[in-house]
């Protein structure tokens, strides 16, 4: 049974070096999505989709900083993260300047279900305080895939939208997947499994996202992308 953890005092090196690496990937993350989402206002065709941008923009700058007030606790220059990141675009290959909200539809689609299926096997995670965070952040992924969903298939319900979402998925798809999965480690793996810090492999989470992506690019009439060179499909 692996050791609850609840401060960095508890900490092994090797623990404390995995811990910080997982959760600077999901700060970065999520901060990117949150620049993305404050750039999308601007593009969203409704008032109400303008609010409910604003709205996801201020929930994912919030789930960055969960991760960044427990970065720092452990001793992480957060800063110094600050000044080496790319811009939110750049970091998910979106297109830097970002004027068509399709894009932000397929993005939104993609990476949210991205995001809540990799938070997921850090549910129960080891360290606790990270393992306290989940419960808000997955509430609010849910509601950002649900309203990815439903975005998607209603652009999809015109023939020139749908082509276009296309080749953003076909484009986008590739670095999020990248971002979000990485390339399964199979050491890293296995120290995340006997330590608690993950409830499944991240092939078994990539294999789980693949799967249910593929149904309902399907059931909008779309290709899933070719991902050869990324990930294992």
């Amino acid at each position: 049974m692996p050791e609850t953890i609840y401060s960095r005092d508890q900490m092994t090196d090797d623990y404390r070096r995995m811990v910080v690496r997982l959760m600077t990937r999901q700060f970065l993350a999520e901060l990117a999505t949150a620049e993305i989402y404050g750039h999308s206002i601007e593009l969203a065709p409704t008032w109400r989709e303008k609010v409910r941008q604003a709205r996801f923009c201020r929930e994912e700058a919030e789930h960055s900083e969960s991760a960044a007030r427990l970065l720092e606790e452990l001793g992480q220059d957060v800063g110094g993260l600050l000044a080496s990141r790319k811009s939110g675009m750049s970091f998910f290959g979106l297109s830097e300047t970002l004027t068509e909200w399709t894009e932000v539809v397929v993005f939104n689609f993609l990476a949210d279900r991205a995001g809540t299926y990799q938070l997921e096997a850090y549910r129960d995670a080891s360290y606790v305080p990270w393992a306290t965070t989940m419960v808000k952040i997955l509430a609010e992924e849910e509601v950002h895939q649900a309203v990815g969903n439903q975005q998607l298939e209603r652009l999809c319900r015109d023939p020139r939208e749908a082509a276009r979402a296309q080749q953003h998925l076909d484009t986008v798809m590739p670095i999020v997947v990248k971002r979000a999965f990485g390339r399964p480690d199979p050491e890293d793996n296995a120290f995340c499994l006997s330590h608690g810090l993950k409830s499944c492999s991240a092939a078994e989470v990539q294999g789980r996202y693949f799967a249910e992506v593929r149904g309902l690019l399907e059931s909008c009439g779309l290709r899933f992308p070719d991902l050869r060179g990324v990930a294992a499909t």
